[in-house]
């Protein structure tokens, strides 16, 4: 799953080949250290791809035995059998390309230790993670994102008894993920898992472009649909069958309206909560830094 999620983005469409023997030998290596490290880490598979000889190293672990897992044999057999003139190197470039986002002094850092017990996760321990990437770093470091949120959701379907309280995922900006099929997995199977997952699009059409086959899929497994009003005719037109409302109603929406679609309720005007306007929100949080002592909009 870690090899898969790294490779996206990457992939060799007209000749698999690459993409298939690239994230082998990264499975092979998570495998391997997952298995024979005392503090694993997804740094460490960094360290393997740029060492200074790779494939003397996995020949001595073969040769060796210090292998733990079958997975890790294979990938790494596999990979030794590839030709040493043109085929082996490619493949080790296209892994090296696939764990660039890893190699920043800032990653390394995050990545040493971590304060979140996956144990946890799957047991629906009640605590709150947040996972912040700036806007600048979103596509150099999607990779690493998708890591996250994809073990966080492997976490979940790990679980064999469903927690007393669900667990929320929101994920904003959504479209960031690229093609996730995690997220796909999630929208469709994963409430049997005590997973209630909100993710947050700007458009219809970037929900389109990442799932052009599955898109009608998310939102017929959704029981919410939520949209604000739009701002020209042909914004969205599925959008507005979907939850069954003119161009008309929508645009004359206030900018303190959202249109909400229940499933089993039909399809209602709300208001917005305003954190800094409601009540039951004074006092629960800080000014915003980003308007530098200047009030915000209300």
């Amino acid at each position: 799953m870690l090899a898969s999620m790294l490779s996206t983005g990457h992939q060799f469409q007209s000749d698999p080949f690459w993409t298939d023997t690239a994230t082998g030998i990264i499975s092979g290596l998570i495998a391997h250290i997952a298995s024979t490290e005392e503090n694993p880490t997804i740094s460490h598979l960094r360290s393997y791809l740029y060492h200074d000889d790779l494939d003397y190293k996995l020949a001595v672990i073969l040769d060796e035995k210090k292998f733990r897992t079958q997975l890790a044999h294979d990938e790494f057999v596999a990979y030794l059998n590839h030709p040493t003139d043109k085929t082996r190197p490619c493949v080790h470039s296209t892994a090296v390309t696939y764990c660039k986002a890893l190699g920043s002094p800032e990653v390394a850092r995050c990545l040493e230790s971590s304060s979140i017990d996956l144990a946890d996760v799957v047991a629906g321990e009640p605590f709150t993670i947040y996972i912040i990437i700036p806007p600048d770093k979103l596509n150099s470091h999607k990779a690493l994102l998708r890591v996250w949120i994809a073990t966080l959701m492997t976490a979940v379907m790990r679980r064999k008894v469903i927690p007393e309280q669900k667990t929320l995922f929101i994920l904003d900006e959504a479209a960031q993920l690229g093609t996730f099929e995690p997220l796909l997995t999630a929208t469709t199977l994963l409430r049997s898992y005590g997973l209630q997952l909100v993710s947050i699009w700007q458009t219809l059409a970037q929900l389109k472009s990442r799932y052009p086959l599955d898109w009608q899929t998310i939102l017929d497994n959704c029981g919410v649909i939520e949209t604000f009003g739009i701002s020209h005719y042909g914004t969205d037109k599925e959008i507005r069958d979907f939850i069954g409302m003119s161009p008309q109603e929508l645009m004359s929406m206030s900018p303190d309206e959202a249109a909400i679609s229940v499933r089993g309720q039909g399809t209602r005007v709300i208001r917005r909560v305003n954190y800094l306007r409601d009540r039951q929100f004074a006092g629960l949080f800080d000014r915003n830094p980003y308007y530098l002592g200047k009030s915000p909009s209300r």
